[in-house]
């Protein structure tokens, strides 16, 4: 996922909160000021998660719904684990998993929003009949009719048993239809995705928390040369690391290690360079998010003891906007890419190669969407750097070599 998407998806759901906020106040299934208080006790509160509950909807055999079928419906005890683990992740609770399966009826309502409402009052009355050790106990239900989830539903009670916070989403929502869910496991994503950016980012505190690992300190000098092959692959969630490309969804990119390329001064018979083909729409560019000797787990590193960085680029005085990207501090648990941006921003203004030098202290935080952690760019978590492109007008190919670390101060 790339940054214009991600704060795409953030627009999105602050949309989609709003909405829910007016449907849930209209309906008096909850009350505003309470979730606002829960919204404000979250990181500073705890939370039992009960198990998913699947509902499905029983059909003859010409497809007509006969109602619910209890046969098949039941449990996802491995998605409430995944919804545990998100919470704890992102430092919103201290969280108590229950194995007790909260019934919820076993009459099939005729729309969504009357199973919502159905279950989210079975809920409210189950925990009020059951007391919890917790200040908040949540629930997520999903509704699977056929081969593919109807409704995506989140129920938050307090002590009391008085709903805090609900949660709707069906194919009327982006978050949703983007996903396209068919499977239960499709339904955690959609629910993970919307609590990203429709809870309240405590990714600060959060990271804080997750720092007590101490990176492997890089020395100065030059990082990489490219005269090896580019290491490449991806972590347990799917996310790339080693040296990958982004783009916007339109802009072809691709990335290569060549010795074909002009003359670099200085350089060394049977150099090879980093090659960045782009013919860029929007934006587009190649990211080295640094890895293990595996190429599967995230490695970060500290760079306390550099003021900056260098490398060389082909330039072709495009007038195009380029920049540089740092990726700083993430939380060590996360299922995604939270880390955080800083970027220095400069012009394609110039014909053949030039040594770009770049000082920490220029780098300036880029917000994308990705509730990464805001506390300033710490040196002591580095994550990777990237080189991005914005719309080329057309094909276009760059060159980089040498991407050095130095402690001396360098201009421009």
């Amino acid at each position: 996922m790339h940054y214009g998407i991600i704060i795409g998806r953030f627009l999105l759901s602050v949309i989609t909160l709003g909405l829910l906020l007016i449907t849930t106040s209209c309906s008096s299934l909850v009350n505003e000021k309470q979730t606002e208080q829960f919204f404000a006790d979250l990181g500073n509160t705890s939370i039992t998660i009960y198990p998913t509950y699947i509902k499905r909807m029983a059909r003859d055999e010409l497809g007509k719904p006969l109602g619910h079928d209890a046969s098949n419906s039941g449990y996802e005890h491995n998605e409430t684990e995944r919804l545990a683990a998100f919470l704890r992740c992102e430092c919103l609770a201290q969280v108590n998993v229950k194995a007790d399966e909260v019934p919820l009826g076993d009459k099939w309502q005729k729309t969504q929003y009357g199973i919502f409402k159905a279950s989210s009052r079975a809920f409210a009355d189950y925990i009020a009949a059951h007391p919890i050790d917790t200040e908040y106990a949540m629930m997520a239900e999903y509704a699977i009719p056929g081969d593919r989830v109807w409704a995506v539903h989140a129920y938050v009670v307090n002590a009391k048993g008085e709903l805090v916070w609900i949660l709707h989403l069906n194919d009327h929502f982006d978050v949703f239809t983007d996903i396209n869910p068919k499977i239960p496991a499709d339904a955690t994503d959609v629910l993970l995705e919307y609590l990203r950016t429709g809870w309240p980012d405590i990714s600060t505190e959060c990271a804080t928390q997750m720092m007590g690992v101490q990176s492997p300190i890089t020395p100065t000098g030059i990082l990489y040369d490219f005269e090896s092959e580019l290491p490449s692959g991806f972590d347990s969630n799917g996310i790339p690391l080693g040296f990958s490309t982004f783009d916007d969804g339109n802009s072809p990119v691709n990335i290569s290690r060549t010795g074909d390329h002009p003359a670099r001064p200085g350089e060394t018979a049977g150099n090879q360079v980093l090659q960045l083909d782009v013919d860029v729409k929007e934006w587009a560019g190649v990211v080295n998010t640094f890895e293990n000797q595996a190429v599967n787990a995230w490695t970060p590193r500290d760079w306390r003891a550099h003021e900056g960085f260098s490398f060389w680029l082909y330039g072709n005085n495009s007038g195009a906007s380029l920049y540089v990207d740092l990726i700083d501090n993430r939380k060590s648990c996360s299922t995604y890419d939270d880390g955080e941006r800083f970027t220095y921003n400069f012009i394609d203004d110039f014909s053949g190669w030039k040594k770009m030098t770049v000082r920490f202290s220029d780098m300036k935080r880029r917000d994308i969407g990705n509730r990464a952690p805001n506390d300033g760019l710490g040196l002591t978590h580095v994550h990777g750097w990237g080189f991005g492109v914005l719309k080329t007008g057309g094909p276009m190919t760059y060159y980089i070599d040498d991407f050095e670390l130095h402690s001396a101060r360098a201009r421009r």
